[in-house]
């Protein structure tokens, strides 16, 4: 047992004197204890608690708690296949207030074997021990992230001879960053070691002064600036002296103190070899490499003389597909003057945009204000998912470029994995080179024409030991004039440069290491490929596990093609005109089809003034007003069954107040005809889901029969209502498999137990789970968990299954529900069903991904700002569960008791 309350005082003399006294009380307390019933000796207890929850690895966390057991606290750690490990090197000293702290520092941990710590959560356990009782324990749970760094501050136009600041956010970095400026005939570097203020440890600041941008030193235009983080060893694996780049092998790859400064390290390139950007690169190609833990962000701005007056607002780096990205600036020099917007595909940044396809490329335009303001929006709803260049203009001159990334908002989700967790299926390992298509570029990407040169690059990584002597790897093109180029790296050290062969034999590559290949092509098209499709790149690895690659192929047109489609496209936009003026005489919008066939006459136009002197350009164009052709024809089937559908409805509610009035001949007439005409609807809407277009005589005489059937309705018995509401579902229908649901209301208890619940469900053994949204991970429900509202749940079905669901009849407070940042597991908790962004309204919500557990699958992604099937207006059906992704921390509250 403790010492008694006498250790408050917390002085060594007090100490001594209780120990002489303590045996001249023996006697006296033997003496009362005779007199005393005997009672039980009281225990005493040990807490342990943390300042987080979690922690990025790298950085340091305080636990405390109280001890009233010993004078030390002992602290463990242990994880998966993380061994119990000491976390401090010596008991933890309580206080006279029985309080005790201590700080960890998470860089370097490594378990009793030596293994250092990963991601993840640990348990941490407190001990307190003492002779007389034993010991005591208290646990606490504490993840620890991954480090990461980012860009929180930075000017994207800098005017020569102004001071500015770029502020990086690098947590768990007590080594701070490094920087790396490229520019055209410009490169910098330097290290901020040093955190803004001890209350933002994880904020750093690189300033460039007035002397660094004045004119004489950073000449107006583009710069591209990286921003390197050390990661888990503390240790910068790049470094560089002057211009050249330095792999660190040592911790300590130029030493600074020697006169010249001394190189510890292996080049990997100079800076001045380089340009602008393929310099930056560089850089970033060799910190990518695997065997190399330093992360890093990259960040491009513009400089500009000191007698312009211009600025812009920051331009996202990633988006939402469907939503919106607002652009403004001012401009005082150029009132007047129009601003020109680009937003085009990387992957197509080397081609003429007029081949670029509509979901790579927008274009959009403002003129400045006579204050210099301006203000430009781009809708992403009609985007691939991919990176974009994103570049702003005046008068023809680019003031700045950015990269965007649009993001699908079907994305990744947190999924359900059946339990027990199957063990992964191994790699397998044998074949001579691996690749990932998206190291294949060819350039033009689009269609190509005969004399048309032609440009491809590839990486491969060569299996190390995969090669003998005689052994090959070939490269062949239809192109003709063919000139190959290959560097060879190993260990991401370029070994051989600029080969100049179409075969590379196994005497260069026979290595127990993997080696990289960079393959650079460049030749013509030849007239024999004139209207075939062809593969620009071909690849083949001969060895007793042979590898190829092709890359896609390109259509190759001739003239006779492209005549003959121009024709084509020319009727098809013409056609599209007249029914679309038709389908507005009936009353319906179809803006965004006018805008889909004036984008692609203005295509049309480009391919007639292109002509065949410039084939490829003029079939590029021909190809884009096809898409957009497309798109108008689907936007007018779209617009044009949707109403329909609509019109149906009404039909059938005029049907039924006929009948309801007697009107049995009247009201059997448009029953029948509401019946025929669903018949054709669902022929054409299926031919629409499919991804096709309906036919458009078909689709244009059923319009036709839907309005004339309608208007007879109408002049029978006018009945305008709204769409009955979706009301609170007796039971939920779970489909074969696993199913994301919720429950609207507070059930009764007898029916919340999850074992009652979920009792006709065939789960075949697998857990129903749920997520726990502040640890991002996934947690068991366990028999007698309370099944609540808000909640989602995602429950395997071995065939279809109802549950039940029995609501309590009295009144409750609405549910509330902490949203977390990052992926939450939901359900809608309301009446009927609601627009999400009533819903979601006061919470810092993004976007919204819903079950359809009627289909058994993801409903459209409903993004905060987006438009169209993204908007936030998209209803949410009761029962389906939601995925969630909150910017941060939130409330979420039912709207219903």
């Amino acid at each position: 047992m403790k010492k008694d309350s006498q250790k408050n005082h917390g002085c060594a003399s007090t100490r001594l004197y209780n120990s002489a006294v303590k045996a001249g009380l023996v006697l006296l307390t033997l003496l009362l204890l005779s007199t005393i019933p005997a009672a039980a000796s009281a225990e005493g207890i040990i807490t342990i608690t943390t300042e987080t929850s979690s922690v990025y690895l790298g950085d340091s966390f305080t636990l405390s708690g109280v001890n009233t057991e010993s004078d030390y606290v002992t602290l463990y750690m242990q994880g998966t296949n993380f061994q119990s490990t000491p976390l401090v090197s010596h008991p933890v000293s309580v206080s006279a207030d029985d309080s005790w702290s201590a700080t960890i520092d998470t860089a370097g941990i490594t378990d009793v074997n030596g293994k250092r710590m990963d991601l993840g959560t640990y348990t941490i356990t407190a001990v307190a021990s003492n002779s007389s009782t034993g010991f005591l324990k208290a646990t606490v749970a504490m993840s620890f992230k991954q480090p990461f760094i980012s860009v929180t501050s930075a000017p994207e136009v800098i005017v020569q001879g102004t001071a500015a600041d770029f502020v990086v956010k690098a947590e768990a970095s007590p080594n701070g960053i490094q920087w790396y400026i490229f520019g055209t005939n410009f490169f910098d570097y330097g290290a901020v070691a040093t955190p803004n203020s001890k209350d933002t440890p994880n904020l750093f600041t690189v300033t460039l002064t007035k002397e660094d941008t004045n004119r004489a030193t950073m000449s107006a235009g583009q710069y591209f600036a990286v921003f390197q983080h050390p990661m888990y060893d503390g240790m910068f694996n790049i470094m560089a002296n002057d211009t050249v780049f330095y792999l660190n092998t040592t911790g300590n790859a130029v030493d600074t103190s020697t006169t010249p400064a001394t190189v510890n390290g292996f080049m990997l390139f100079n800076a001045l070899d380089r340009q602008t950007a393929n310099a930056a690169q560089a850089l970033c190609d060799a910190l990518d490499s695997q065997n190399i833990d330093d992360i890093y962000v990259k960040y491009s701005f513009f400089v500009i003389g000191d007698d312009q007056s211009f600025s812009i607002s920051e331009i996202p780096t990633e988006v939402l597909k469907g939503e919106k990205i607002v652009i403004s600036g001012v401009d005082t020099a150029n009132v007047g003057e129009t601003v020109v917007v680009e937003m085009i595909s990387t992957a197509f940044a080397a081609v003429p945009k007029e081949e670029v396809g509509s979901a790579a490329f927008i274009v959009a335009t403002a003129e400045i204000a006579e204050d210099g303001t301006w203000e430009i929006t781009l809708d992403t709803s009609d985007l691939n998912v991919d990176e974009y260049a994103v570049s702003v203009a005046v008068n023809s001159e680019v003031r700045t470029s950015v990269h965007v990334n649009i993001i699908d908002p079907n994305g990744s989700v947190p999924t359900p994995t059946p339990t027990p967790t199957p063990t992964p299926t191994p790699t397998p390992v044998g074949s001579v080179f691996t690749y990932s298509s998206s190291d294949a570029v060819v350039t033009p990407s689009g269609v190509l024409s005969v004399g048309q040169r032609v440009t491809a690059t590839m990486k491969i990584t060569v299996r190390g030991g995969s090669l003998w002597v005689d052994d090959k790897i070939s490269f062949s093109t239809p192109l003709s004039n063919a000139k190959w180029s290959t560097d060879i790296y190993r260990g991401g050290v370029l070994i051989v440069s600029d080969y100049q062969s179409s075969s590379i034999s196994g005497f260069m590559l026979e290595s127990d290491s993997n080696l990289v290949l960079k393959i650079s092509l460049s030749g013509t098209v030849s007239a024999s490929s004139g209207g075939k499709e062809i593969s620009v790149l071909n690849i083949v690895s001969t060895g007793n596990d042979p590898s190829s690659f092709s890359t896609k192929a390109q259509k190759v047109y001739t003239v006779a093609e492209f005549t003959t489609d121009l024709a084509a496209a020319k009727k098809a936009a013409a056609d599209l005109n007249v029914r679309s003026d038709v389908y507005a005489g009936y009353g319906i919008d179809t803006a965004a089809v006018n805008q889909y066939v004036a984008q692609a006459e203005t295509k049309i136009s480009a391919a007639e003034s292109a002509g065949t002197a410039n084939l490829a350009t003029a079939y590029a164009n021909i190809e884009a007003a096809k898409t957009y052709l497309k798109k108008a024809e689907r936007d007018l089937a779209l617009v044009g069954l949707n109403d329909a559908n609509t019109d149906l409805g009404t039909i059938n509610s005029i049907a039924d107040t006929l009948y309801n009035r007697g009107m049995d001949s009247e009201a059997l007439y448009l029953e029948t005809k509401a019946v025929s005409l669903k018949y054709t609807y669902d022929i054409l809407s299926a031919a629409y889901k499919a991804g096709g277009v309906p036919d458009a005589e078909e689709l244009d005489s059923f319009m036709a029969d839907v309005q004339k059937t309608l208007k007879r309705a109408n002049e029978y018995f006018p009945v305008y209502g709204e769409d009955p509401e979706i009301t609170l579902p007796n039971n939920l229908t779970l489909k074969d498999g696993w199913n994301f649901i919720s429950v609207p209301k507070v059930l009764t208890a007898e029916s919340a137990v999850a074992s009652t619940f979920f009792a006709g469900v065939d789960t075949a053994d697998n857990a129903v789970l749920f997520y726990n949204a502040s640890a991002q991970g996934w947690n068991q429900v366990t028999a007698s968990a309370v099944i609540k509202p808000l909640t989602g749940y995602w429950v395997y079905s071995n065939g279809t299954a109802d549950i039940p669901l029995s609501y309590v009849t009295t009144p409750t407070v609405p549910a509330v529900k902490q949203l977390y940042p990052g992926w939450n597991a939901v359900g809608v908790s309301a009446d009927c069903a609601v627009p999400a962004a009533s819903f979601l309204a006061g919470t810092p919500w993004r976007v919204a991904l819903p079950w359809n557990l009627d289909a058994g699958n993801w409903k459209n992604a409903i993004v905060n700002g987006g438009s169209s099937v993204n908007s936030a207006e998209q209803y949410l059906i009761l029962g389906n569960g939601i995925w969630v992704y909150a910017e941060s921390e939130g409330t979420l509250i039912g709207l219903t008791a």
